[in-house]
This record gives structure tokens, sequence and C-alpha cells, in this order.
């Protein structure tokens, strides 16, 4: 995770400013906390105001290492989102997309594949009507 790489290695910038970063960057809402789950930074709201998040589902994996997933109703904006977090050295970070743009992109990659496999089928069908037509003795004079 881009994210966590960030907050990792640049240390010039206050965190706010990583998070309302790279929150931009990736179209989602960034989070990061400490070790005991104080919110440090957030890019939408005031991370002083934000309760405690170590009891989170993907926080609770990224503080034991792992990357943690969880998907639920946001206690601060009221929508589904899909949470992914990432362990970095003194927290963890997170990224949390809506669901309806989840949805969206998973929407149009099934069109997409739908797309390519009729156009397959519809090529196939083809050969396949080319293969039956052609004389038996056209095919075996090669």
């Amino acid at each position: 995770m881009l994210f966590a790489h960030s907050v990792e290695t640049d240390r010039q910038r206050p965190l706010q400013d990583i998070a309302a970063r790279e929150g931009q960057a990736a179209g989602a809402r960034a989070t990061l906390i400490d070790p005991t789950g104080k919110v440090l930074a957030d890019s939408e709201a005031d991370a002083s105001s934000m309760e405690n998040h170590a009891e989170r589902r993907e926080f609770k994996a990224a503080l034991g290492g792992n990357i943690g997933v969880d998907e639920r109703r946001s206690h601060t904006l009221g929508i589904p989102f899909l949470y992914v977090a990432a362990p970095i050295s003194g927290g963890a970070v997170r990224l949390a997309y809506p669901l309806s743009d989840v949805e969206a992109s998973s929407q149009r990659v099934h069109r997409a594949l739908l797309r390519g496999s009729l156009i397959a089928f519809v090529i196939v069908m083809l050969l396949a009507a080319i293969a039956a037509s052609t004389p038996r003795d056209a095919c075996n004079a090669s």
C-alpha cells in the first residue's frame, strides 16, 4: 500500500498532509492510527475528535502485522465502506473506499468480461462454420 510507504518514508510533511494527499490520490478516505488505536490523522475528519479505532476489525489485523479488510457502515459518514488497513512501524494506516464506487468498478469489469466472452464466442462460431463448410477434398489436398 503506497499510503503505508509514504508514512514510513516521508518525514518532512505532517501526517495530516500525507493522509490528505494519499486519500485524494487513492480516491479514498485515509486514516492513520498509533498502536493504541488513537487516530493521528484522517483525510476527511478532525483526528482529535475521532474515537479510538483499536477495536475496528481491519485495524486489529493491521496492528497484529497483517493486512486487514472489512466492510461496514462508517460511524462518521453513515455510508457503507470497504476498509483496507496495513501495518506500519508505530501503528497502522487505512484506506476506506465507498462500496458504491467498488461496486461500480466491479460492474464495469463484469461487463468488459461479458463483452470479451461474446466476441470470442462469435469468432469461434464463425471459424467453426467456415471449417464445417470447407469441402473434405480441399482439406485432404493440403
